[in-house]
Protein backbone atom coordinates (compact mmCIF):
# COMPACT_ATOMS: atom_id res chain seq x y z
CA UNK A 1 0.00 0.00 0.00
CA UNK A 2 0.87 3.57 -0.50
CA UNK A 3 1.92 5.28 2.87
CA UNK A 4 2.27 8.40 1.12
CA UNK A 5 -1.10 8.62 0.69
CA UNK A 6 -2.11 7.35 4.44
CA UNK A 7 -4.02 10.12 6.49
CA UNK A 8 -5.09 9.49 10.49
CA UNK A 9 -8.03 11.76 11.41
CA UNK A 10 -9.15 12.33 15.53
CA UNK A 11 -12.02 13.76 15.92
CA UNK A 12 -14.33 14.01 19.11
CA UNK A 13 -15.32 16.26 22.32
CA UNK A 14 -13.29 19.17 23.82
CA UNK A 15 -11.21 17.59 26.79
CA UNK A 16 -10.84 13.72 25.79
CA UNK A 17 -7.60 14.00 24.97
CA UNK A 18 -6.99 14.59 21.00
CA UNK A 19 -4.09 17.03 21.44
CA UNK A 20 -1.89 14.85 23.40
CA UNK A 21 -2.95 11.50 21.35
CA UNK A 22 -2.23 13.39 18.24
CA UNK A 23 0.93 14.26 19.29
CA UNK A 24 1.80 10.86 20.50
CA UNK A 25 0.83 9.34 17.43
CA UNK A 26 2.45 11.90 15.28
CA UNK A 27 6.15 11.75 17.08
CA UNK A 28 5.64 7.92 16.74
CA UNK A 29 5.19 7.58 12.81
CA UNK A 30 7.38 10.87 12.10
CA UNK A 31 4.08 12.90 10.94
CA UNK A 32 2.64 16.29 11.24
CA UNK A 33 -0.35 18.21 12.51
CA UNK A 34 -3.22 19.59 10.35
CA UNK A 35 -5.87 21.37 12.71
CA UNK A 36 -9.34 21.50 11.85
CA UNK A 37 -10.20 23.98 14.68
CA UNK A 38 -12.41 26.68 13.13
CA UNK A 39 -10.75 29.17 15.97
CA UNK A 40 -7.83 28.14 16.80
CA UNK A 41 -6.30 28.92 12.74
CA UNK A 42 -6.61 32.48 14.00
CA UNK A 43 -3.68 34.34 15.75
CA UNK A 44 -4.77 36.27 18.87
CA UNK A 45 -8.08 33.99 19.78
CA UNK A 46 -6.30 32.11 22.14
CA UNK A 47 -8.78 32.49 24.70
CA UNK A 48 -12.13 29.76 25.05
CA UNK A 49 -10.41 28.01 21.98
CA UNK A 50 -7.74 25.65 24.30
CA UNK A 51 -5.42 26.36 21.60
CA UNK A 52 -2.18 24.34 21.77
CA UNK A 53 1.06 26.15 23.07
CA UNK A 54 4.17 26.13 21.54
CA UNK A 55 5.87 23.77 24.37
CA UNK A 56 2.86 21.95 24.39
CA UNK A 57 3.45 20.86 20.40
CA UNK A 58 6.96 18.96 21.55
CA UNK A 59 8.66 19.59 18.36
CA UNK A 60 5.59 17.93 16.19
CA UNK A 61 4.84 20.53 13.11
CA UNK A 62 1.49 21.94 13.87
CA UNK A 63 -0.70 23.41 10.78
CA UNK A 64 -3.37 25.85 9.77
CA UNK A 65 -2.59 27.31 14.02
CA UNK A 66 -2.57 31.53 14.35
CA UNK A 67 -2.40 31.33 9.99
CA UNK A 68 -4.67 34.05 9.76
CA UNK A 69 -5.47 37.25 11.22
CA UNK A 70 -9.01 37.82 13.12
CA UNK A 71 -11.34 39.09 10.49
CA UNK A 72 -9.89 36.96 7.57
CA UNK A 73 -12.12 35.20 5.73
CA UNK A 74 -11.53 31.60 6.58
CA UNK A 75 -14.62 29.08 5.15
CA UNK A 76 -14.55 25.25 4.28
CA UNK A 77 -13.16 26.10 0.29
CA UNK A 78 -10.25 28.33 2.27
CA UNK A 79 -9.41 25.24 4.87
CA UNK A 80 -9.26 22.63 2.26
CA UNK A 81 -6.72 24.66 0.23
CA UNK A 82 -4.67 25.61 3.17
CA UNK A 83 -5.43 21.74 4.51
CA UNK A 84 -4.13 20.03 0.85
CA UNK A 85 -0.76 22.50 1.12
CA UNK A 86 0.07 21.36 4.13
CA UNK A 87 -0.32 17.92 3.18
CA UNK A 88 1.37 18.29 0.14
CA UNK A 89 4.56 20.20 1.67
CA UNK A 90 4.36 17.17 4.33
CA UNK A 91 4.15 14.52 1.63
CA UNK A 92 7.18 16.04 -0.56
CA UNK A 93 9.46 16.54 2.75
CA UNK A 94 8.89 12.76 3.65
CA UNK A 95 9.57 11.60 0.23
CA UNK A 96 12.80 14.04 0.33
CA UNK A 97 13.47 12.12 3.14
CA UNK A 98 13.07 8.73 1.89
CA UNK A 99 14.97 9.54 -1.37
CA UNK A 100 17.92 11.05 1.29
CA UNK A 101 17.85 7.80 3.55
CA UNK A 102 18.00 5.97 0.22
CA UNK A 103 20.82 8.08 -0.75
CA UNK A 104 22.59 7.31 2.47
CA UNK A 105 21.67 3.71 2.64
CA UNK A 106 23.18 3.57 -0.54
CA UNK A 107 26.74 5.38 0.23
CA UNK A 108 27.46 3.61 3.21
CA UNK A 109 27.03 -0.08 1.25
CA UNK A 110 29.62 1.31 -1.23
CA UNK A 111 28.23 2.06 -4.04
CA UNK A 112 28.60 5.26 -5.99
CA UNK A 113 25.77 7.38 -6.10
CA UNK A 114 25.43 10.60 -8.70
CA UNK A 115 24.56 13.61 -6.53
Amino acid sequence: MNQKNKLIILTGPTAVGKTALSISLAKKIGGEIISADSMQVYKYLDIGSAKIKEAEMEGVPHHLIDALLPGEEFNVFCFQQMAKEAAEGYRNSAKNFADNAKLSETNAAGSETAA
